[in-house]
């Protein structure tokens, strides 16, 4: 019975034109707006992390730019804490250009410190025994390697997409490439073997979908993050939540008004300095909360959470 089943699926598949020939199935581009990808990424130095990762950031699009006569979008790039990734500690940055050629299937990078090269950063025509041409930004490599197979997977967002599969290390794990997504290492990481300690794209999502989430972290977060929504930021209509006074005085009251709290339902609030090290933790029934600012001047964050809701507000002390 699961035998007729599987092809009963498979046949189903084929005629939606979700299995078989990669070539003969749309496109999905790789190059669009409200795409964020959030990656974790390894520590050189020694001791090593012992998460295995030692920063995480985020890389969005937004923008077009003109180079020679074509348009790309412009990428950018967010160092965050890896204590609390709403909390950025570098960034926005500048880290290049791309574009889709949706008729032949590739994409395009230009990187900032070479504006007049254009990289070939992935052919997505390629299939099964087909090889990633050297230098081509997937694979940096003298020599091209081969494309071991190209199977089609179901994202969290329901849609088909194809993935490319290498199999060059028999001990390791590698990098793999699902279409519209990009590189499973990050979205501007070359192909990697994962052994020990490597970069990795935890999830990816466009506006509030969700989709992708790396097997390695299914939650889409990374365990470090206490305080974070790395993936879609959830809010509630109508609700607006707001400090005073803003800019605060040190050790001095300051009110926060507006909480998603209820009798039954209390909300958390959390005070976090620029490191990343939380000062204040409160759980209020109240929609307004009275607390102390901190005693040193500075930038600081408070993160107002309850269930789906999160929301991060920057707070002044001087």
């Amino acid at each position: 019975m699961t035998t007729i089943k599987t092809m009963l699926l498979f046949i189903g598949l084929m005629m939606l034109g979700l299995v078989g020939n990669g070539q003969e199935k749309q496109y999905i581009p790789l190059v669009e707006p409200g795409k964020v990808w959030f990656e974790v990424y390894p520590n050189s130095g020694w001791p090593p992390s012992p998460y295995g990762y030692a920063f995480c950031g985020r890389k969005y699009l937004l923008g077009d730019t003109i180079i020679g006569d074509k348009q790309y979008m412009k990428i950018y790039h967010e160092k965050l804490d890896i204590w609390c990734t709403d909390i950025i500690l570098e960034g926005p940055e500048y880290v290049g250009a791309i574009r889709d050629e949706i008729e032949g299937q590739k994409v395009w990078y230009v990187h900032p410190d070479d504006p007049d090269y254009e990289f070939l950063f992935f052919d997505f025509s390629l299939g099964a025994g087909d090889s990633i041409p050297p230098f081509c930004y997937f694979n940096m490599n003298v020599l091209p390697f081969e494309i071991t197979d190209v199977d089609t997977i179901i994202t969290p967002d329901g849609v088909a997409r194809r993935r490319w599969i290498f199999d060059h290390d028999p001990w390791c794990d590698e990098s793999y490439v699902i279409e519209g997504i990009g590189n499973s290492s990050g979205f501007l990481a070359h192909y990697q073997v994962i052994f020990e300690y490597a970069s990795f794209l935890v999830s990816m999502h466009t506006d509030t979908v969700q989709n992708f989430c790396h097997e390695y972290f299914p939650d889409c977060q990374i365990p470090t993050d206490t305080c974070g929504t790395v993936g879609i930021k959830l809010t509630m209509p109508g609700l607006s939540v707001s400090i005073y006074p803003n800019p605060a005085l040190t050790g001095n009251p300051v009110r926060i008004s507006g909480l998603p709290a209820t009798a039954d339902a209390p909300a958390t609030i959390d005070v976090f300095d620029l490191t990343g090290r939380r000062l204040t933790s409160a759980a209020t029934k109240q929609t307004n909360f009275i607390f102390n600012s901190p005693e040193k001047p500075g930038v600081y964050f408070v993160i107002v959470s309850k269930s789906m809701f999160k929301q991060t507000l920057k707070m002044v002390v001087r």
